[in-house]
């Protein structure tokens, strides 16, 4: 440890910046909270289904909740005043409780980014889209990768608070962890910036309705607002892994608003997307569909799905006749006329007859029916 604390020729004001970010973390956990409780009151009741992309980001919840509430106590001891108006017993606290919340920190947005994979896998359903296997390596990848830097991180150490809290020998001026953190965030950025884009590449050629696809696009994309967050978030590393860092208590301010907005933007914008059913009427349906045979298969499962999913009438745009009856239903046709040859013989095209009854919104590919 050095001789001495260094101390400042002109003392920083003795004021406490923590308060303002307790407000702003219980506040978000609200915020999160009701998308999550709207998300699965959608899912329960009006899909009557619940998948695994659901329950994975139900933890997320969880640890948004216990990283709240590690946050608080660490706003208790001191986190957001100077150093120098801190007992050293009090700074420990404050690194404790800033260490365990790691765990939740690292646990919550990679789970978060698996329940995006799984929600957008469970739309693709069984049709052989390209878009599989990205998806998967996706999530493998960034969960071996965060489940390494939280070992690291624990494995170094320890559980000796003593140690921990030693300017010369903690292990927050390990290069090693800092340099691996920085890589691990870096990449929760870039695999954030994928699921955004995934959905714009597995509507895109969908024969449907252009204000349909990108009003799909866009709620889907939505998935992608904590990719900021997790930017800041990486930038703000340089906070815990600092050479001399004294003044600690001050500065992790920073890192806790941008690690607290990452998680609870995960739950919202996991969320949004599958509220539309609730804005959808409910009743019984009869859809009887005359769809051209290149439409058939792959892109209609994921149309289909689509529209379970999001609560939208992904129609089909070709050679097309919809009938929906029903107590609120209307008449729809979509026939696309024939052009006239030069011979002015007209000709038809073979199409593949595709009837099916739905009584109720039935779960879409790889939910589990509730």
């Amino acid at each position: 440890m050095a001789d001495a604390i260094p101390i400042p020729a002109v003392l920083p004001p003795n004021h406490n910046i923590g308060l303002p970010l307790v407000y702003y973390t219980w506040t978000m956990l609200g915020v999160s909270t009701a998308f999550l409780a709207a998300r699965l009151y959608a899912k329960i009741f009006r899909n009557r289904s619940i998948g695994l992309d659901d329950m994975t980001i139900s933890f997320v919840w969880v640890c948004a909740l216990l990283y709240s509430v590690c946050v608080t106590k660490a706003v208790h001891y001191g986190a957001g005043r100077h150093y120098l108006y801190l007992t050293p017993e009090k700074v420990l606290k404050i690194i404790t409780w800033e260490y365990v919340g790691q765990l939740f920190l690292y646990l919550g947005p990679t789970c978060g980014r698996t329940s995006v994979g799984l929600y957008l896998l469970a739309i693709i359903g069984k049709s052989r889209h390209a878009l599989k296997t990205p998806l998967w390596v996706a999530m493998g990848v960034q969960i071996v990768l965060n489940v390494i830097a939280l070992a690291m991180l624990y494995g170094v150490c320890g559980s000796d608070i003593s140690i921990i809290g030693n300017v010369k020998l903690t292990c927050y001026t390990s290069r090693k962890v800092g340099a691996f953190s920085y890589f691990v965030g870096a990449l929760d950025v870039v695999t954030d910036a994928f699921l955004a884009l995934a959905p714009t590449y597995m509507i895109w050629r969908l024969r449907t309705r252009p204000w349909v696809k990108y009003a799909a696009i866009a709620l889907l994309s939505l998935t992608g607002l904590p990719m900021a967050a997790a930017l800041w978030r990486t930038i703000e590393i340089r906070t815990i892994f600092r050479d001399n860092n004294w003044d600690f208590s001050y500065g992790i301010i920073q890192y806790f608003l941008a690690s607290t907005l990452e998680l609870n933007l995960i739950i919202i914008g996991a969320s949004i997307p599958t509220l539309g059913p609730l804005f959808k009427r409910r009743h019984s349906v009869l859809h009887s569909t005359t769809t051209s045979s290149r439409d058939s298969g792959e892109g209609a499962e994921i149309r289909h799905n689509l529209g379970q999913a999001l609560g939208m009438n992904f129609a089909h745009l070709g050679n097309t006749v919809t009938i929906t009856a029903g107590p609120h239903a209307s008449s729809q046709e979509e026939i696309l006329p024939m052009k006239p040859l030069p011979n002015l013989i007209k000709a038809s095209r073979r199409v593949v007859v595709e009837h099916e009854v739905i009584q109720t919104m039935p779960p879409y590919g790889g939910f589990a029916k509730y």
